[in-house]
């Protein structure tokens, strides 16, 4: 069924053609919404991967929903002239993810900038949720 991919469904109460009702899986509507993205103040905007990274950084810390190749599903207009931070995973998907959606970020008139969270004195897939933790 998942043909080896990362699947990201959601689960709501529908009412089927026939008029019976029961839970179901679909798929998450797009553009998705920012997690975390409802009441940013007028500070600076932490991008993280991933809602457990999200939930470790401070205020205004978002993250987009469905791994790392679901950023473009993400509706980044909230977004939209503000100043962004984005720390990627230590890992080449996440250091070509953020670079991706800095050029994304930067087209909607964000000031960008990546932090550089990488390097031999990081663990493999070291994030902010580990930095908290350390």
């Amino acid at each position: 069924m998942f043909e080896g991919h990362k699947q990201t469904p959601v689960v709501q109460w529908a009412r089927l053609p026939d008029g019976r009702e029961c839970w179901s899986l679909g798929p998450m509507p797009e553009p998705r919404p920012l997690y975390r993205g409802a009441g940013l103040g007028d500070g600076p905007v932490l991008v993280v991967e991933g809602e457990k990274c999200a939930d470790a950084g401070p205020a205004n810390t978002v993250s987009w929903c469905g791994g790392g190749k679901a950023w473009a599903k993400t509706d980044w207009t909230p977004l939209v002239g503000k100043r962004v931070v984005l720390w990627p995973d230590n890992d080449a998907p996440g250091v070509e993810t953020m670079a991706a959606l800095a050029a994304h970020l930067a087209g909607l008139g964000c000031d960008v900038r990546i932090i550089p969270a990488s390097g031999p004195e990081y663990a493999d897939g070291w994030d902010i949720a580990d930095a908290v933790a350390d």
